[in-house]
């Protein structure tokens, strides 16, 4: 009997031994393994890209107006379309929380067109804030953004044949104004339907902001509901009119972010008549000073 109870005994004792020398190698291999490491390969399933690069920063819920990227491997996700210039962060959560898990720049503000790659910062404490770290767009255009959430890279590609079309301007317009800014209220102007443009000829003020609106009704308030159906400048306060001449083409943003509009530049009169066409398929809107 007492030898049966000590061939128990040894055995059991053998049974510690592999389970104590597998936990042990078990976390020899993780203090090796940076990959385990939460910090450089978070649990992170989606992402998305948030900005005035893309559509813009708030979405009407006062939520992250967001972009999907696309996962292109077990650590890789990738976004392709037209950015403008301006800025972007990138959300890693389920669903993008101002306040949850970003990538950042480590120290500045950073511009990403050149193509270089650069290591992120992940926070777990949110995006910092309006002052905050962005990534930087200089130049609009269509692109490439490469994101490997292991190696906390980023990389930015502009896509030297591509050309910038604004997304989303095969929506059908029934309506066009063209909105006059002024801090009480916007001042909207019924546009005339032409084929698939807008087009309308009116007088407008030096130093007049505009931009274009395409809700059924009009806008007369700023505090209206929410609409995506905004036109307006890749940056504010670009010229309407190319530099010394009286005509200027320019490619809009088109979207939820109504924050951007075109400056009617001075001239010797307090105002003057300018004939528009807005082309919502093409991505532009063509500009005319008549007198």
């Amino acid at each position: 009997m007492e030898r049966i109870k000590m061939k128990l005994f040894k055995k059991e004792l053998f049974k510690l031994a592999v389970l104590t020398a597998a936990l042990c190698a078990f976390l020899f291999f993780m203090s090796c393994d940076d990959r385990l490491i939460v910090e450089n390969n978070p649990n992170i399933t989606r992402m998305f890209l948030v900005g005035d690069a893309l559509k813009g920063w708030t979405d009407y819920d006062k939520t992250p107006l967001s972009e999907p990227m696309i996962r292109t491997g077990d650590t890789t996700f990738a976004y392709r379309g037209n950015l403008s210039a301006g800025f972007f962060k990138v959300s890693c959560d389920e669903i993008p929380d101002w306040d949850g898990n970003w990538f950042l720049p480590q120290k500045s503000d950073t511009v990403l067109t050149d193509g270089s790659e650069f290591v992120m910062r992940y926070s777990t404490s949110g995006d910092g804030g309006e002052a905050g770290y962005k990534w930087q767009i200089t130049k609009s255009s269509l692109y490439t953004i490469t994101i490997d959430k292991s190696a906390k890279t980023i990389k930015c590609e502009e896509d030297t044949g591509g050309v910038f079309i604004p997304t989303g301007t095969n929506d059908i317009f029934t309506h066009m104004w063209l909105i006059v800014c002024r801090p009480e209220a916007p001042y909207p102007y019924a546009m005339t339907k032409s084929g698939d443009n807008w087009t309308i000829t009116r007088d407008l003020r030096n130093g007049e902001y505009i931009k274009f609106y395409g809700e059924a009704i009009p806008r007369t308030d700023w505090d209206t509901p929410y609409s995506l159906k905004w036109f307006c400048s890749l940056a504010d306060g670009e010229s309407v009119l190319d530099s010394a001449l009286n005509t200027g083409t320019r490619t809009f943003k088109y979207g939820a972010d109504n924050t951007l509009s075109w400056l009617i530049p001075n001239s010797a009169q307090d105002q003057r008549s300018y004939a528009i066409t807005l082309r919502p398929r093409e991505g532009t809107v063509a500009f005319e000073r008549k007198n």
